[in-house]
């Protein structure tokens, strides 16, 4: 018995030759006779390609996805092997994806969706493919952040225990594609007058079903009636737009609650504001209350909002 080696010839010779001596004499007295076995050279090739599944789905692909959004995997897997080869029998499917800086998430194994696909057994030359998303909700990065992913493919010749390998890398880049108007767009120009008045045609209906929505305050609201302030405060008697078009001057607690208006406008419009913190009205007013309460400092609310508030504004 011998055990092909890598490099081996194909087809792989072997002579066998026989010497014998008649008893009691020197004749050397010898026959040889050869046979040559073709060798099959199993071969396995996995690829893999990462798109935005909402946009083309055929070369070039958009590779850049926006969170919450799902990104897909399309897996193709090809017996490459000699034509010789018999059938490749598949093992196992591994997946594993590399968020950003992070360690790898725990492997998926894709075996029973590969199976599904038709990937169970490959002749010589044949192929299949499938495809699987990946949830970016759970990817929480202010800045673009790459999503990488291996997939392992383990074939073995059918009748054989040779192990056939291959492997393959792809990424999609996840960008926050959070928005955020200014204080400033909410005090001027067009901005100004989508709150102006309770109903405006041009405001969105976060009900859902339709029509003129209602604003959540208009510019004479008075601030401290809506969301409360302490006693004695300067901000008493300001309205809305008195407090959002200035410039919030030294005083915190003017700055915060100038970034508090434009936070609350922002959600109120259903923008992509954050990842799930502050991303409803409600949750902007209980932030000012807090505070009012002394919970968090107005300079480090101000701070806060002012950078969610300077995001990429979604509206004209």
């Amino acid at each position: 018995t011998r055990t092909v080696q890598a490099g081996d010839p194909d087809p792989l010779p072997n002579t066998v030759t026989v010497h014998y001596n008649p008893d009691g004499f020197p004749n050397d007295i010898s026959d040889s006779d050869g046979h040559s076995v073709n060798l099959f050279q199993p071969g396995v090739d996995v690829a893999k390609v990462c798109y935005d599944p909402s946009g083309p789905t055929e070369p070039p692909y958009d590779t850049v996805v926006v969170h919450g959004d799902p990104l897909e995997y399309r897996f193709t897997i090809t017996n490459d092997g000699s034509s010789d080869s018999p059938s490749l029998v598949l093992a196992s499917v591994l997946d594993q994806v590399t968020v950003g800086s992070d360690p790898p998430l725990p492997a998926d194994n894709l075996t029973a969706a590969a199976t599904a696909a038709g990937c169970a057994s490959l002749a010589y030359g044949e192929s299949c493919s499938f495809t699987v998303q990946f949830d970016t909700s759970g990817v929480m990065a202010m800045d673009d952040v790459t999503v990488s992913d291996r997939v392992d493919v383990l074939y073995n010749p059918d009748g054989f225990p040779n192990n056939i390998t291959d492997y393959a890398t792809a990424s999609c880049t996840v960008t926050p594609g959070l928005e955020g108007c200014t204080p400033g767009f909410w005090q001027g120009g067009y901005g100004r007058n989508l709150w102006n008045e309770p109903t405006d045609p041009d405001w969105p209906d976060r009900t859902g079903e339709g029509g003129t929505a209602t604003n959540p305050f208009t510019h004479d609201t008075l601030f401290c009636d809506y969301f409360g302030c302490k006693v004695g405060t300067k901000l008493a008697g300001l309205t809305m737009i008195e407090i959002v078009g200035t410039g919030g001057g030294e005083m915190p607690e003017r700055k915060a609650a100038r970034n508090v208006i434009a936070a609350y406008l922002n959600t109120a419009w259903s923008m992509r504001y954050d990842f799930g913190l502050y991303d409803e009205p409600g949750e902007i007013a209980a932030l000012w209350t807090s505070a009012v309460s002394g919970g968090i400092s107005y300079m480090d609310v101000h701070l806060l909002l002012g950078g969610y508030n300077n995001q990429e504004c979604p509206i004209p």
